[in-house]
């Protein structure tokens, strides 16, 4: 005896259609996807927290200069640390600030995925992270890149 295989293109005879089957839904590829604007304010945040640093950095190489009462051995250890707090900053403001200007496309995607993974790596952000990027690798998002990019080519 052979049973009916649930993977076959035509219905069984046993099964009935269903009279409240819901027609699939036509995605307007036109659209911008709403979890674009959360990555934009993402963004946006750490583009701002890394100006913060940048702006510690700057306060660092200029404040021993003023206080006379820092030893050498200290003035150099605080001289590094401004140096490499504006490094951080100037490199990741830069990142963060270019991404929600680049052209639609794949590599836009794929880059937009970078810093989402990039902000997984500290806890304080696993709130806004995971989320976004759940929502970031959904179809819907890559389809909406593609799109954008075929527009721009032809």
């Amino acid at each position: 005896m052979s049973y009916p295989s649930p993977y076959q293109d035509s219905p069984s005879p046993y099964q009935s259609p269903s009279p409240y089957a819901v027609p699939p839904i036509k995605e307007d590829p036109t659209v911008t996807p709403v979890v674009w604007y959360f990555f934009v304010a993402y963004c946006c945040f750490n583009a701002l927290l890394c100006l913060g640093l940048l702006a510690m950095g700057v306060f660092l190489l200029v404040m021993p200069r003023l206080d006379t009462s820092i030893r050498q051995d200290e003035l150099i250890g605080i001289s590094i640390a401004g140096g490499f707090y504006i490094f951080l900053g100037l490199g990741f403001g830069i990142a963060y600030g270019i991404a929600p200007f680049l052209r639609r496309g794949k590599g836009a995607w794929i880059y937009g995925i970078v810093l989402i993974a990039f902000g997984m790596t500290h806890p304080c952000y696993w709130l806004a992270t995971i989320p976004l990027m759940i929502f970031w690798v959904q179809g819907k998002t890559l389809r909406h890149f593609e799109y954008r990019a075929q527009l721009a080519r032809g």
